[in-house]
């Protein structure tokens, strides 16, 4: 593997949300052999976009660029919590 990469990739895989380095790995060569449908990706489009917003990182100054996490590790932060209704059986 070539050592820039490398070294990117061992300092990236934590601001995307990854539990190892080897969930990141894993994902990246999934993508790599097309499978994209198992990370939330709903069309190749959006999977290669996506490798290109990579790209775009490994090549970015330091903090230059949004960190953007794949579909299956973002959460929805902003979503409000819905009330729970107490409901009783008469």
């Amino acid at each position: 593997m070539n050592e820039g990469l490398y070294e990117h990739a061992t300092q990236v895989w934590k601001k995307l949300g990854f539990t190892d380095f080897s969930a990141y790995a894993d994902f990246m060569f999934n993508m790599a052999y097309g499978e994209w449908a198992a990370y939330g990706f709903v069309s190749h489009e959006e999977a290669a976009q996506y490798l290109r917003y990579l790209q775009e990182l490994r090549r970015a100054e330091d903090d230059a660029v949004e960190i953007v996490r794949p579909p299956h590790l973002r959460t929805n932060d902003t979503q409000e919590m819905l009330p729970l209704i107490q409901t009783t059986a008469a």
